[in-house]
């Protein structure tokens, strides 16, 4: 049986950012949405441990996201066959 996973759309994007923005979502709630939305990408689990290390790293929220939105411009969130 093949997992199915979602495929990480616009609205994530925009959620993302208005989460960096909001001054009532700390950097750890931050860091946790960021984790999900990589978990819920394609690719190897080796592949995302790399992007959830930098996310884990980041020192503030924006700089949490930069990952996320790497992960996806690399074609990593899209969903395959």
């Amino acid at each position: 049986m093949k997992v199915k996973h979602e495929q990480i759309k616009e609205d994530v994007k925009l959620t993302l950012a208005r989460m960096a923005a909001d001054a009532n979502v700390t950097l750890e709630q931050m860091k946790d949405f960021c984790i999900e939305v990589i978990n819920r990408g394609v690719s190897s689990k080796a592949k995302k441990q790399s992007f959830i290390k930098d996310v884990k790293a980041a020192p503030r929220k924006d700089l949490a996201t930069w990952p996320v939105y790497n992960y996806i411009l690399a074609g990593e969130g899209n969903k395959v066959g």
